[in-house]
């Protein structure tokens, strides 16, 4: 077993328009010869991960490509759902209703986002809608489901996990809100939006992350920090979130669980993405995920 760290990247090379898995080892993309291409290849590789690990592995040596000889996509080419966690870390709760600081969660918060056209990779472009504002950033750890989670205890949740990746849980905070409806939060035309899910820049498996994870979260606009945060200041833990999920719907491998992100989102300070924004999501251990911004062209 290879004792430093790798990851499962999905990319494509020069001259090739399929899809392809890769490991992520050193500064070199290692093509994991054998894997299926195309669309839900990765799916298949974390459903079958005990046949896969060795070749995995083995992958690694020799025939690399260099990083910046490939494009990077999306790892999940597309899970089969994504569920996030709202209002999971007490600090961005408190920057989101400072009129009710004390008012936080008593039990797990979820919404979904789409996959297909929502989710992106690194280096795709985040689109800003002409038809709303104010739209925000939102680094967030992911968890990547391994196996078929139904009815989860919360001591056994972590034997689900097949990794993390980096979610940027991109939000109109206009669109969120209709205050004057029957339905005030709109969580649909606030955070499902085309591109509004970049997502990587690839899966690093479990074992190469502490369990549970205290990682350091950062985003950065323009190469200014915004956020800050840690993993272990989660309101609800990662096995608290599984179970939940899981009491609900089963997760499938390849699912992601985004786990909410901490506070210095533009809401709390007033400032918003513009076209020529850069965004860079980084979390500890897992990588960093860069998105440039841009208005929507008709």
């Amino acid at each position: 077993m290879l004792s430093q760290m790798y990851a499962l990247a999905t990319y494509k090379a020069e001259g090739d328009e399929t899809p392809r898995i890769g490991v992520f080892h050193g500064d070199r993309i290692y093509p994991l010869v054998g894997s299926p291409g195309g669309e839900g290849a990765m799916l298949s590789v974390i459903a079958a991960w005990e046949a896969w690990q060795p070749l995995v592995e083995a992958a690694v040596g020799s025939g690399g490509i260099p990083l910046e000889r490939v494009r990077l996509l999306a790892p999940l080419q597309y899970p089969g759902k994504i569920l996030a966690a709202g209002s999971n870390y007490p600090a961005h709760a408190r920057e989101m209703r400072p009129e009710a600081p004390s008012a936080l969660l008593k039990a797990p918060y979820f919404f979904l986002k789409p996959t297909r056209h929502c989710v992106i990779g690194p280096e795709e472009p985040v689109i800003l809608p002409d038809w709303t504002d104010a739209i925000d950033w939102e680094v967030e750890l992911a968890v990547v489901i391994g196996k078929t989670a139904r009815r989860v205890a919360p001591e056994e949740a972590f034997d689900y996990v097949f990794g993390y990746t980096i979610l940027n849980d991109v939000t109109s905070r206009t669109a969120t809100r209709r205050p004057q409806d029957r339905f005030p939060v709109d969580w649909f035309s606030g955070k499902g939006l085309e591109s509004f899910c970049p997502m990587g820049p690839w899966v690093v498996p479990k074992q190469f992350v502490p369990e549970p994870p205290a990682l350091r979260l950062t985003l950065r606009v323009n190469g200014e920090v915004r956020q800050e945060g840690n993993s272990a200041e989660m309101l609800f833990d990662i096995p608290t979130l599984i179970a939940y999920a899981s009491q609900r719907i089963p997760l499938d491998p390849g699912d992601v669980l985004s786990t909410g992100t901490p506070s210095g989102v533009g809401a709390g300070q007033n400032r918003f993405l513009q076209p020529g924004d850069v965004m860079e999501a980084e979390i500890e251990g897992i990588g960093r995920l860069r998105n440039p911004v841009v208005a929507f062209q008709g």
